[in-house]
C-alpha cells in the first residue's frame, strides 16, 4: 500500500490528486488490475469528478455549503459537525480499474481529495492490486467429512450389490459341481460298458449295480433338488 501526504491550505479545498495515483500505478509496474483509493479521516472525503473546468470544484464546495451549513443547530461538541456530515455525503473511498498500466478515467474524469475541516495534513492510502489469471487449485486429498462420505456410500452400495454377488458365485459353484458330477457318471457309464461292472469301492469289492439303478439317476437330481456348494 502507498500513501500519498497532502497539506491543504484552506479551511474547504478540492485537491485534484489524479497525476499522483496515476505515478503511483506507473511505478507498480501493474497492467491490468484495480486501484483503491482510501481516506483515513471523518472530515475529509474522496470523489471522482471533471477536471478540466476549475468552476466545477467552486460548484461542489458552494452547494455542499448550502446543504450542510458550517454554523448550524449541530450537537456535536467539536463545533465541525459540518464536515463530518460532508464527509459521509461524498464518502471516504473510490475503486478504479487499470488496464494497460494506466488508471481507467473518462475524458474530463479526474480525482479529488476533498478537505472540510483544513487546513490540515492529511493522507490517502493506495492500493493497486493487479489481476491474476483463473487457475483450478489442485486438491491433494480428501477432507475427512468427505472421506465418512465416500465410506459409507460406498457400504451402501456393498449392502445393494452383496446378495447378487454371492448368488452369482453360488451359480458358479453349482455349475462346476454338475459338470463334475456329470463327468463322473460318464466315466462309470464307461467303465460299465467296458467291464460290465462298476469300479470298485473303497474296500476293494465289485459292485454289481445295473445302469438303470441308482447310479445312473443320481446326476439328473441335480436338476431338481437344490444344491448348498458352501
Amino acid at each position: 500500500m502507498e500513501i500519498l501526504h497532502i497539506r491543504t491550505k484552506l479551511h474547504s479545498e478540492v485537491v485534484d490528486i489524479t497525476d499522483a495515483v496515476e505515478k503511483l500505478v506507473e511505478q507498480s509496474g501493474v497492467e491490468e488490475g484495480i486501484c483503491v483509493i482510501y481516506v483515513p479521516h471523518t472530515t475529509a472525503a474522496v470523489t471522482i469528478n471533471e477536471n478540466a473546468d476549475p468552476s466545477v470544484k467552486r460548484d461542489i464546495l458552494t452547494t455542499l455549503e448550502k446543504i450542510v451549513p458550517w454554523n448550524w443547530n449541530y450537537t456535536h461538541l467539536e463545533g465541525n459537525a459540518a464536515a463530518h456530515i460532508k464527509s459521509s455525503v461524498i464518502g471516504s473511498d473510490r475503486t478504479i480499474l487499470i488496464e494497460n498500466g494506466h488508471l481507467v478515467l473518462g475524458t474530463w474524469q479526474g480525482i479529488y481529495f476533498c478537505e472540510f475541516d483544513g487546513p490540515r495534513d492529511r493522507e490517502v492510502y493506495v492500493k493497486i492490486i493487479p489481476s491474476e489469471p483463473k487457475r483450478l487449485r489442485l486438491r491433494s486429498g480428501f477432507t475427512l467429512i468427505e472421506l465418512t462420505i465416500v465410506i459409507a456410500i460406498l457400504s451402501i452400495l456393498a449392502l445393494f450389490a452383496l446378495p447378487k454377488y454371492q448368488n452369482v458365485i453360488r451359480e458358479g459353484k453349482v455349475s462346476v459341481c454338475k459338470a463334475n458330477l456329470g463327468a463322473v457318471r460318464s466315466a462309470i457309464a464307461i467303465s460299465y460298458a467296458k467291464n460290465r461292472h462298476f469300479p470298485v469301492n473303497q474296500n476293494g469289492n465289485l459292485v454289481n449295480y445295473e445302469p438303470s439303478g441308482d447310479y445312473s439317476h443320481v446326476t439328473p437330481l441335480f436338476e431338481i433338488v437344490p444344491v448348498n456348494p458352501f
